[in-house]
């Protein structure tokens, strides 16, 4: 996720759970040549698409994301 402002990570957190996401940071960095401008990498669990109602509501709340969704993976299951 990248922000064009300041946007905390419990802003982000707290627009996840709104949209119906249960999610997580891994990691946030602001880089140098992109003064302003913060990045997220979230985890989110369970499969979405870029045409899920979710997804589409969070790229219309008030912390308006750019959001690109970088793969997905299998979570193992215990029995």
């Amino acid at each position: 996720m990248r922000f064009n402002k300041e946007v905390s990570k419990l802003l982000v957190l707290n627009a996840l759970k709104e949209c119906g996401f249960e999610a997580k940071i891994l990691k946030s960095v602001q880089v140098t040549q992109f003064e302003g401008i913060r990045f997220h990498l979230v985890e989110i669990n369970n499969f979405i698409n870029e045409n899920s109602s979710n997804f589409k509501k969070l790229s219309q709340s008030k912390i308006k994301p750019f959001v690109k969704i970088l793969g997905y993976y299998a979570k193992p299951i215990i029995i």
